[in-house]
């Protein structure tokens, strides 16, 4: 079983651990996120981007129901994933 290091100071990378940043909830950005897809699909194309693991399954999944092209490495990822 893996255990907590004892450790006096820790460093982490952490961008966002700064009070100043303050986000929408995930429902929010969601809502909006499936707008802009749903405008698209009416309007034209648009583009929207994630890192191949993580924030690019998170929108696949999202934008499941929409007409979608999907990067070669997220979808690599997402057939690994499947």
């Amino acid at each position: 079983m893996p255990r907590g290091l004892n450790v006096d100071v820790l460093i982490m990378e952490a961008t966002y651990g700064d009070p100043d940043y303050v986000f929408p909830s995930r429902r929010e950005i969601y809502d909006e996120l499936r707008a802009i897809a749903e405008d698209s699909v009416k309007d034209g194309i648009t583009v929207f981007m994630g890192q191949p693991l993580g924030r690019g399954q998170e929108l696949t999944a999202l934008l499941k129901d929409y007409p979608i092209y999907v990067e070669p490495s997220v979808k690599v990822i997402n057939n690994a994933l499947a």
